[in-house]
This record gives structure tokens, sequence and C-alpha cells, in this order.
């Protein structure tokens, strides 16, 4: 009896839970969870926190706290936010993130104190360069976010 051997390709489905959109901290640390295919004590192990925080977290029955921003941003590689975020109301927001003051933002970044304050204030622009680099985010994310660092 002849075989007629064919070859199926189908993706493989997401998993449940999966989210089809990115809104909170939440919504980013599952999907990378997922990516990954982490469990979530292995995610709250890599994060140093419990798996009911992760779970709390991804429920978004709650919000990580300060403390724990630096090292979800440092696994997920980038630092989430609303697309539509002005450069003013961006910056204080990533700079909070990432647990700097404006003085240790400022000297991470290569500026004045006074000029930074001035771009969160909306009085005065990035120019070009500044503006790539905030935008993209390697300043920030260049090299690891040690404890301290800020």
């Amino acid at each position: 009896m002849p075989f007629y051997h064919q070859r199926v390709r189908v993706t493989k489905p997401l998993p449940d839970g999966y989210p089809t959109g990115l809104r909170t901290w939440g919504d980013h640390l599952r999907k990378k969870r997922l990516d990954l295919e982490l469990l979530q004590r292995d995610l709250a192990t890599q994060l140093g926190v419990s798996t009911a925080t992760v779970i709390d977290w991804e429920r978004d029955h709650t919000e990580p706290g300060p403390r724990y921003l630096p090292r979800i941003i440092q696994f997920l590689g980038y630092v989430p936010y609303e697309p539509g975020m002005s450069t003013c109301d961006r910056l204080p927001y990533i700079r909070s993130c990432l647990g700097y003051s404006q003085e240790a933002y400022a000297r991470k970044i290569g500026v004045d104190p006074g000029t930074l304050r001035k771009w969160e204030r909306g009085i005065a622009q990035p120019n070009k360069g500044y503006t790539k680099e905030m935008n993209n985010l390697r300043v920030i994310l260049s090299g690891s976010i040690k404890e301290g660092d800020h």
C-alpha cells in the first residue's frame, strides 16, 4: 500500500493568558516570561521576589514597587512607556523607573542637572542627539544596571 508523505506546518498556539495588548507592567512581564518559556517561580527567583508577587503583578492586582523596576527593566530589556508620551513626560518616568535622581541621571547621560530639570519641565528641549539616545534607551540599558549605581 503506497504512503503519501505530507508535511503540515502549523504555528504553535499562544499559551492561555498570553497578553494581546501591552498596557501594564504585568502585561509586559507575562509576555516576556511566556516568550522565554519561564515559569512564574523562575521569574520570581530571577527578580528576587516571591511567586505570589509575580502572580499579583501579572494579574494586575498590584504594581511593582520602585525598588523592583530596575530589575524588571533589565529582564524586559526596555522601559515600557506610553507611545504618545512627550519627551518632558517620558524623561522623569524613565528616570524614576530606573531609580535615578535627577543629578545621577544627568551624569549618566552627560548633561548638567539644571539642563535635565529644564527638559523635564518642558522649558527646553533636548537636541536631536540626546533625543535619539533617550528614545533608543541605549544610554540607560548599555551595560548592566547595578545596585548602588544610581
